[in-house]
């Protein structure tokens, strides 16, 4: 979820010795039962346990499974992750095992699932390219997304995104959002921006991210616009919004004192990053197909601007806040609650002064963080614990 980058925003790099794992509970405040501590007390974590050790339905997260420095993880389904090293893994979280893996070569990359395969999207040779894998990864085919537009560009991989059923596209161009057709390869312009793009008082400036609204069907989106008929000069402000598949009905929304840095489209929820210089310790979320907003409150007013990331349902979220150790603690989506709290220390203090990335797994009620997947000068290193009953 998160891009600095929902995240997803991101999102998103290399030694080649095998690297270890360390998870562990050492204390629990007993005021708080839902609050630990995890420690590691040097540069060379122990190396963590296997999914057969684990207790009944865990999940875990051996780095030492990958050749290479590991720089980044997605959902893939399942228990299932793609995890980035010297390839592109593919991990079950349960059994501790790397099914598949290809070579994939792309900057500012990002993962799209659909049911029976992935869409790898990134930049390659200042080109937005994308490659379509089966559930195995093995690769189907490679689309050019420059080349499918004719005088407009797509932004980034944000600006991108699948049906559940793998068959259509849907890209954010500067000028237009498209739809397109894998099997036929049909282009049709769906929104014309600053033209069919408006809905009320509200016109469309740009489409910064985009997805697929599942059941609910159309397409969300996350951009800037500006008050129709509004003066000249005047400064955009965030929207969020869905357009239906036959581009005939619109619905565009402006949160009030809101700053949208990027959403993560769970099953039920959009759960929106709050851009870090207008951070208030709150978390805008949406309920897709209702578009009921909730303001969640964190812990603390300044909670979230180390880092806001949904699970991959978007049942939950965590937040994770840098200090002398890293807290990271996991809520419920629909009701706000706080549900674990999680301090990680290390004795290279480097592993906490940066975010990490965190993978929540909805079913497991698994959290696990990777430290250190985005500084070339230490091994990676990953914590894996529990929440919830």
């Amino acid at each position: 979820m998160r891009k600095k980058a929902i995240g997803i925003f991101a999102m998103l790099l290399c030694l080649t010795l095998p690297l270890a794992a360390c998870a562990g509970t050492a204390t629990t405040d007993e005021d708080n039962k839902n609050t630990s501590v995890s420690t590691a007390n040097s540069a060379e974590p122990t190396k963590g346990t296997s999914g057969s050790q684990n207790p009944a339905g865990a999940a875990s997260f051996d780095t030492s499974a990958f050749s290479g420095k590991v720089t980044s993880c997605y959902y893939a389904g399942d228990g299932k992750l793609l995890v980035l090293a010297d390839q592109l893994n593919l991990y079950d979280a349960y059994s501790g095992t790397v099914l598949a893996a290809a070579d994939v070569a792309l900057r500012d990359m990002k993962i799209h699932s659909f049911h029976d395969g992935y869409l790898v999207t990134g930049i390659k040779d200042d080109r937005v390219v994308g490659y379509l894998y089966s559930a195995d990864l093995s690769l189907q085919k490679e689309i050019s997304f420059d080349g499918l537009l004719s005088g407009d560009f797509i932004l980034g991989s944000s600006g991108i995104a699948i049906s559940e059923d793998g068959k259509t596209l849907a890209m954010a161009g500067f000028r237009n959002l498209y739809l397109y057709d894998l099997s036929a390869g049909k282009l049709t312009t769906l929104l014309a921006i600053d033209k069919t793009a408006a809905s009320g008082n509200i016109k469309v400036t740009a489409l910064e991210q985009i997805a697929f609204a599942g059941e609910s069907g159309g397409i969300l989106f996350a951009g800037k616009g500006n008050s129709a008929g509004g003066s000249d000069g005047e400064d955009s402000f965030s929207i969020y919004g869905t357009v239906s598949l036959d581009g005939g009905k619109i619905r565009i929304t402006r949160p009030a004192s809101y700053t949208i840095d990027g959403f993560y489209a769970g099953e039920r929820y959009l759960l929106m990053e709050q851009a870090f210089a207008r951070n208030d310790g709150t978390l805008l979320t949406v309920e897709i197909g209702t578009f009921q907003e909730h303001k969640l409150s964190f812990s603390s007013t300044d909670e979230g601007r180390d880092g806001v990331f949904a699970s991959e349902r978007g049942d939950y979220f965590a937040t994770a806040v840098l200090g002398s150790g890293l807290t990271v603690r996991i809520y419920d989506t629909q009701s706000g609650s706080l549900l674990h709290t999680e301090t990680i220390t290390n004795a290279d203090g480097a592993y906490v002064q940066r975010a990490p990335k965190v993978v929540i797994l909805d079913d497991a009620k698994t959290c696990m963080v990777l430290l250190g997947s985005g500084q070339e000068e230490v091994d990676t290193v990953a914590e894996t614990f529990q929440f919830g009953e």
